[in-house]
């Protein structure tokens, strides 16, 4: 699997749109971790910037796999709890216990990450600029989805792009705020960089409950 998956990311990086733009690459953070991890989680953000703007872009994957010891920013440490929730959510006494950030990237590491947006990326993103990205590579997010084909996607704040992706005909609505769709749940959830109490991210864990995604 990995072999084609970085064929499919290095043709999707040289179509021309993307070419010489930053693009950046994204998807399973650590292939063992996630082989070796019975619940595949896949967090669908909007966007990565590179702050140095270097034209080849870099690899999301490899800078959290092997340069970050702990989470670098909210972002990241939103992610890492919601990681660890998704992980455990059958187990509240575990949830309800202090955890630390470290613990929980640990766990973040078995998941994958994607961006709809992969080139070009800015720091504050306007949902408009985002789903006419998702619009014009609508096939290869399809594509990169089934190739990651993780079970539970927890959607940062892009659930309005989701819409496009899909036709309301795939969509099953199990529970409030989660999508059901060729035997993958969606979340709806918050971006993780927002602004939120950390008791709503226990909320994350009584949606995957309550729709039987876990």
């Amino acid at each position: 699997m990995n072999e084609s998956y970085e064929k499919f990311m290095d043709e999707w990086s040289n179509e021309e749109h993307h070419k010489d733009q930053s693009f950046i690459r994204d998807g399973i953070i650590d292939p063992v971790r996630w082989d070796r991890t019975d619940l595949k989680v896949m967090f669908l953000l909007k966007e990565a910037y590179d702050k140095r703007k270097r034209p080849e872009g870099f690899d999301l994957r490899e800078i959290v796999r092997e340069k970050w010891k702990k989470p670098k920013n909210k972002t990241w440490r939103s992610l890492s709890a919601w990681a660890y929730i998704c992980h455990h959510a059958k187990d509240a006494k575990s949830l309800l216990s202090k955890i630390f950030s470290e613990q929980q990237f640990e766990v973040l590491r078995s998941c994958a990450i994607v961006n709809l947006k992969k080139s070009r990326g800015v720091s504050e993103s306007k949902m408009d600029d985002i789903i006419e990205h998702t619009l014009r590579d609508k096939q290869r997010l399809l594509d990169q989805i089934a190739l990651i084909n993780p079970k539970i996607i927890v959607c940062g704040g892009t659930m309005s792009a989701v819409e496009k992706l899909y036709s309301d005909e795939d969509i099953e609505a199990p529970y409030e705020n989660v999508w059901k769709i060729q035997d993958r749940y969606f979340v709806k959830f918050k971006h993780p960089a927002g602004r939120f109490s950390s008791l709503m991210n226990y909320s994350l864990g009584f949606l995957l409950l309550k729709s039987g995604a876990v």
